[in-house]
């Protein structure tokens, strides 16, 4: 009688670890898993970053938090639809500033100080020149009227990136 018991066990766990294996390796894929896994910078230490690269050098750059809902939207919505309807790896363009863990008492001011802007998300055209960063255009994000893949491609486009058709 316990051989039966036992030998019940060892087949119920063998069928168990069969079908968690079988979830695990068939289950579906985020949609989204490209998108979460492209570097950030975090916003302390985005001086460092910009002022590391060479005189001339442009930098797109996003203001995100994973916190925000608008941010979220246009990283895994916007710029998803924008990547996928272009032939320009925009991933790889635009640099996205992680803001997440930067206290608001901080952020703000610093935000409204350095780029004029007293809210995220927003884009940035940043260039060096002379060990210092120039701010070459804005991109807000107005919430009564979402940003669009056509206004970031055409934002994009008027700050000097060429997008072939």
């Amino acid at each position: 009688m316990i051989k039966k018991i036992v030998f019940s066990i060892l087949i119920g766990l063998c069928i168990y670890s069969l079908g968690v294996f079988a979830f695990r390796t068939l289950e579906p894929k985020d949609i989204n898993d490209n998108a979460t896994n492209s570097p950030m910078i975090d916003y302390r230490t985005l001086d460092e970053y910009l002022l590391s690269s060479s005189n001339g050098t442009i930098h797109y750059l996003f203001f995100y938090s994973n916190q925000n809902n608008d941010s979220i939207y246009l990283k895994d919505t916007v710029l998803n639809s924008l990547n996928q309807t272009s032939s320009t790896d925009i991933s790889q363009l635009i640099e996205i500033v992680d803001v997440t863990s930067v206290d608001e008492e901080i952020l703000y001011p610093s935000l409204k100080e350095k780029y004029d802007m007293s809210t995220y998300p927003f884009f940035a055209c940043v260039h060096i020149e002379n060990d210092t960063i120039v701010i070459d255009s804005i991109l807000p994000y107005d919430i009564n009227s979402p940003l669009k893949a056509n206004e970031i491609k055409t934002w994009l486009e008027e700050n000097g990136v060429y997008f072939a058709s």
